[in-house]
């Protein structure tokens, strides 16, 4: 990142990842913790991102309340389609729905999704709650991964021509702007 931005990086360290050493990082070692350090935190950030973060969370609207509090532009949240295409493939020929199952089970603690994102109800659900904060929104990106194998990947374009946005894509990211 440039070094002319100023930016703050907060993360409920579950140990998944190794920590970065760098003084604009915090790392705390549960949720609670980083909600309660967010809200004292007096700074304001132009832009406010919440990159699959909320499906982890114990009430998944309140660390966007937050975001939307401590933004003076915009706030991004990515979050995971759990509805789509090959989700749900899996399940129907026995395999679990992954990050809330079973198999769970052992992971470390805080990997494991509370929710089960489908974008059709958290699209409204965000865009309602961003609204009664006085933000507006402004647009959804959709990520769709695809096969690694050429044969497999044109497979899965031509199998995707003839289904809805939200079954093809397995991830998404929704921009909200602040109303002046």
């Amino acid at each position: 990142m440039n070094k002319k931005i100023n930016y703050l990086g907060v993360d409920a360290d579950v140990g998944i990842y190794k920590k970065k050493k760098n003084q604009n990082l915090k790392y705390f070692k549960d949720a609670k913790k980083t909600e309660d350090y967010l809200i004292n935190h007096k700074k304001k950030y132009n832009c406010v991102v919440l990159m699959d973060v909320l499906e982890h969370t114990d009430t998944f609207l309140k660390l966007f309340s937050i975001a939307l509090k401590k933004s003076n532009k915009f706030v991004l949240v990515g979050l995971p389609n759990e509805d789509y295409l090959m989700s749900r493939l899996r399940f129907l020929f026995g395999g679990g729905v992954l990050t809330h199952g079973l198999e769970m089970i052992n992971k470390k603690p805080g990997h494991k999704h509370q929710w089960f994102i489908q974008y059709k109800i958290a699209s409204p659900l965000l865009i309602k709650h961003a609204k009664k904060n006085k933000y507006k929104f402004e647009k959804t990106l959709f990520f769709v991964n695809q096969p690694r194998s050429f044969l497999k990947r044109c497979m899965y374009k031509i199998a995707l021509l003839f289904l809805p946005k939200h079954i093809q894509m397995n991830d998404f990211c929704m921009v909200f702007k602040k109303i002046n």
